[in-house]
Formats: structure tokens, sequence, C-alpha cells
């Protein structure tokens, strides 16, 4: 069971019912009450995507990145993107010093935006009726780039640097001093 308004659903606000046979015998979790959030005439998903990219102000985004679009594309399908998608919810404020105060709580929209030129994931939140920055909480998810050596079946151990990023399980060839390397999906698949 979920904390909604108007069906906004209220981050973090759950209800975990525990039964059997119809019956309930314990019910854990946290749901906020007289929660009272004005709910009406928010501010458009494009407006508030355009605030938040200007709050990050990356040089890069990642879908920006046709290598990085083309590589999710093809292991989701052709309607996966980075663009973000923005989601309306009602939330309060991340972190241990903010309370669960019904007040401490806003309608806003959240994005996941993925920066390409440092590999960080950015959750942020715009307040749906200011369009103002609500939060950004620090959760930031990184890219993995590592380095190492790999055994090839021509030209034995060369080094290289591959990414693997948070939204999938595949390594992508990030570079080799050769040029030469080319790595396909999946860990081990490697050919000159």
């Amino acid at each position: 069971m979920t904390n909604s308004i108007k069906d906004t659903l209220v981050s973090g606000a759950t209800m975990n019912v525990h039964g059997q046979n119809n019956v309930v015998f314990r019910c854990n979790g946290l749901l906020i009450k007289n929660l009272n959030v004005n709910v009406t005439n928010p501010i458009s998903e494009s407006e508030a995507l355009t605030r938040a990219l200007s709050n990050i102000n990356a040089s890069k985004y990642l879908w920006e990145d046709d290598i990085s679009e083309q590589d999710l594309k093809n292991e989701r399908g052709q309607e996966a993107t980075y663009y973000p998608k923005g989601k309306l919810i009602i939330s309060k404020k991340y972190g241990p010093d903010v309370s669960y105060n019904p007040e401490n709580f806003k309608l806003c929209w959240k994005f996941n935006i993925i920066r390409a030129d440092t590999a960080k994931t950015i959750t942020i939140l715009v307040d749906a009726i200011s369009g103002t920055i609500f939060d950004i909480p620090n959760n930031s998810v990184e890219d993995y780039y590592t380095t190492g050596d790999v055994c090839t079946w021509y030209d034995g151990f060369r080094p290289i640097e591959t990414r693997t990023c948070w939204a999938c399980s595949n390594y992508r060839l990030v570079s080799s001093p050769s040029k030469k390397l080319k790595l396909t999906i999946g860990i081990t698949d490697l050919e000159k």
C-alpha cells in the first residue's frame, strides 16, 4: 500500500500488510498523516527539466553521446534512451535532519540525469509549483572505469580501459593504446 494524493505518490511512504488467508497479522511502514500538498497546476515536465539542467550545467549529457545511446538501445530496445523522464512525486528533502513532518513535503518533478563528462547520475527534485530546485540528494551513481591487461588471441597481453554503467551489465572498450581492439557486448568477448 502506498501513500498518495490524487494519484501522486508520496516518496518513501509505504505500508506493508502481512497476512495469510485474508487475515492480517501485522502492518509496518511509513504513512504521512495530515499531508496537505497542492498538486494542482504544476509546471510542465519540460520546464522543470530545463531548470534542472541549468542547475547541473554539464558539458555533455549521456543522451548526447551517440555510442552510449546506441548501446542502451541494443540492450533494451529502440525506445530506450538516457534522456531524462520526469516523475511527478510528493517528496521531502532527503537526509536524516529532515523530519517526516507534513509541512516538509512538496510536489516535485524528479529527474535522474546522467552526465557524460563525469559519468555521474544526479537525482534532482524541482518544485513543481514554483520551479525552484527543491533538493539534490547526495546519492550520485557513477559509471565505473577500469584499466587492466587482457590476453588477446593474436597479440598477447594488451592494456585497455573499459567502462560499465549502472544501467546495464555490459562493458565497453574506452581506449586501447593501439586502437585496434574492439570490445563487443559481453564481458570476455574481445576481438582484434
